[in-house]
């Protein structure tokens, strides 16, 4: 018999909605369909062929049977090289780049105002 506290956990883990997946993929695909549902402008996702409300029960019912093991920090670390080692160097470095170039003025002023503004929000 599990622990009480492991019980309530689960429960709460149900109301939340959250439930299990196979890989890191499978944990990336639920992430971005609850932020669209979220109202996060993304892409839409390739048109299924089968959308059924059964089908749709079943598979949620099974996902939900399945551990969490697929979103943990080495899973997705894992998966996250993998598909960067698909894509071409250049795409690579372009990235690496913009994401070390230093910001210029007007973003380093707004990014320093918004901290100045939490710092304040935070004091006691």
């Amino acid at each position: 018999m599990p622990e009480q506290k492991t019980v309530k956990r689960a429960q709460a883990d149900k109301r939340a909605g959250k439930h299990g997946m196979r890989s890191a993929k499978q944990a990336i695909a639920i992430g971005l369909s609850e932020a669209r549902r979220a109202g996060v402008a993304l892409k839409v996702p390739k048109k299924s062929t089968e959308s059924t409300s059964k089908r749709a029960r079943a598979s949620e019912n099974a996902l939900k049977r399945e551990s969490t093991a697929g979103a943990s920090r080495t899973a997705m670390s894992k998966q996250t090289k993998t598909e960067a080692a698909k894509r071409p160097a250049a795409s690579r470095s372009a990235a690496a780049k913009k994401l070390w170039r230093p910001r210029v003025p007007p973003a380093r002023s707004a990014a320093a105002k918004k901290a100045a503004q939490t710092r304040a929000a935070r004091a006691p």
